[in-house]
């Protein structure tokens, strides 16, 4: 993302690779051989998520607001899974884990949902519906802000 210049993608990416080591240290904790381990960045053993890889990526590079757009999308995606990941757990140490992950993507959300409105674009959830991703990411005045702009 240096194409691009922004502090934003290195703040995130250093915070992406932090969560990595926190999950490598989980496998480690349990025994779970770590199925990325020998991987290339944007290697998947799961062909469904080589699949959204490959596609984000594709979309990304057209703009600065389409890479915006596809951090949302992960973004998005990140808070579904760790929201079914942690109701379905029941090692505390686990959950701790998915819940500080689930915080970090909340607030990478705002980050990329704050910078596709400062550039005028709008993003429609993927993965959580509209009211959930706001709730789950915003503030109830916020949401409210929201709601005047694009219903009233």
């Amino acid at each position: 993302m240096t194409k691009w210049g922004l502090r934003v993608f290195t703040n995130i990416a250093g915070s992406e690779s932090t969560h990595m080591d926190t999950m490598g240290i989980l496998l480690e904790i349990y025994n779970i051989e770590d199925p990325v381990k020998n991987n290339e960045i944007g290697g998947f053993t799961c062909p469904e998520l080589q699949r959204l890889f490959d596609e984000l990526v594709a979309a990304g590079p057209e703009s600065l607001t389409a890479v915006f757009a596809v951090g949302a999308t992960i973004g998005d995606l990140n808070i579904y899974d760790l929201g079914r990941l942690i109701r379905a757990t029941d090692n505390g140490d686990i959950e701790i884990v998915y819940d500080n992950l689930l915080k970090d993507s909340r607030n990478h959300m705002r980050v990329f949902y704050s910078q596709l409105t400062r550039n005028r674009a709008d993003y429609n959830a993927q993965y959580l519906n509209i009211f959930n991703l706001f709730h789950q990411c915003f503030s109830f005045s916020f949401i409210v802000s929201y709601e005047q702009q694009h219903i009233n």
